[in-house]
């Protein structure tokens, strides 16, 4: 079942400090953020990111520059 708890939405990872709608949207279509979800197929839908996949991506970019390394 579906449970809005479970995504984070662009506003949330912007006050989260994790980027802006354009660079989310950028990273996203680059391969290098996790790809949002959408109820529907229409163009204005909107978009949440699954938490564990950007809770995991953002251990990953934590565990990257504590570990000395900030290449992409």
């Amino acid at each position: 079942m579906f449970s809005k708890e479970n995504y984070y939405d662009y506003n949330e990872l912007d006050d989260m400090g994790v980027a802006s709608r354009v660079t989310i949207c950028k990273w996203y279509q680059e391969g290098k953020f996790p790809k949002p979800v959408t109820l529907s197929d229409a163009d204005n839908a909107t978009r949440l990111f699954p938490k564990d996949e950007v809770d995991a991506w953002l251990a990953n970019q934590l565990n990257r520059r504590v570990g000395g390394s900030d290449a992409d």
